[in-house]
């Protein structure tokens, strides 16, 4: 298993900035687990430990993340929508964390919460995500947009994640 985060830029070729052997981010170890009903992180550590594979797998499930996320800055202020999550999908979410009321913004792609959902049937956790979607409402205590857009985050990549080689060393 490997985990690599490349990007896109219209105006150069498609990059990678990150290959490694480990578990894959952004709830895609979680969602493995729900889909096949296993401990991901424990077949990980068999491969790469025992160097088994515990496998095939059968896909029990259909699963999907979204991520909570609004325009805005600052810190949460409301968070519209949970209640109605809750009654209409308590059935489907395997797990959540919803955004906290006076945390500041996230800085991450991954927002300020998710919601996980799973069922056999693909179209009711397509219809769960796109409900979440429509429902789910975050106020930030600031309508300005954030200091620092994404762009400027990849362009300060490199210079914040040097590999240790990279730097001279310091007598």
């Amino acid at each position: 298993m490997t985990h690599m985060e490349g990007f896109i830029n219209e105006s150069q070729p498609a990059g990678f900035i990150d290959a490694t052997l480990r578990p894959a981010g952004a709830r895609i170890g979680p969602m493995f687990g729900f889909t096949h009903d296993v401990d991901p992180y424990r077949l990980w550590a068999r491969v790469a430990v025992d160097d088994a594979f515990d496998g095939p797998l059968e896909r029990k499930y259909a699963v999907g993340t979204i991520f909570l996320r609004g325009p805005g800055s600052g810190s949460v202020e409301i968070v519209d929508g949970i209640e109605e999550i809750q009654h209409e999908l308590h059935h489907v979410i395997v797990e959540s964390r919803w955004p906290r009321i006076g945390g500041p913004k996230s800085a991450t792609y991954t927002g300020d919460g998710f919601i996980t959902v799973r069922h056999p049937d693909l179209s009711v956790v397509q219809q769960a995500l796109d409900f979440v979607d429509q429902t789910v409402r975050i106020t930030y205590s600031s309508l300005q947009p954030e200091e620092a857009g994404w762009s400027e985050r990849i362009d300060n990549y490199k210079e914040l994640n040097k590999p240790a080689w990279d730097f001279e060393a310091v007598n």
